[in-house]
């Protein structure tokens, strides 16, 4: 089992026993796939569902870009500002709401 498929076990067990609902996704990291769009996408949830807030966590695996250029860069400082602006908003002392992890 790779490191990413146990920390990803790890984050089901705990939001489990939590009695949370852990939404998951997989996609690389590049500007056609849309990760930015998924995170503001839950965001727009927490806005127009308050009674998810606490309820519902994001985990996005971002698999390597297969490009090492501006825009493989550009997209991934998108994409950790989008999730730490959101989780300082939504997110309460000890708890996060969006997970970027990753893949190795």
């Amino acid at each position: 089992m790779s490191k990413t498929e146990e920390k990803v076990s790890e984050l089901i067990t705990e939001f489990t026993n939590e009695g949370k609902i852990m939404l998951l996704g997989v996609d690389d990291m590049n500007i056609f796939k849309g990760i930015s769009l998924k995170l503001l996408a839950m965001e727009q949830l927490l806005i127009q569902h308050p009674e998810w807030q606490g309820k519902v966590v994001l985990v996005q695996i971002a698999n390597p870009a297969r490009g090492r250029g501006k825009d493989a860069k550009e997209v991934q400082a998108e994409s950790k500002a989008t999730a730490k602006r959101i989780n300082e908003t939504f997110g309460k002392p000890g708890m996060i709401l969006l997970f970027l992890l990753k893949s190795h």
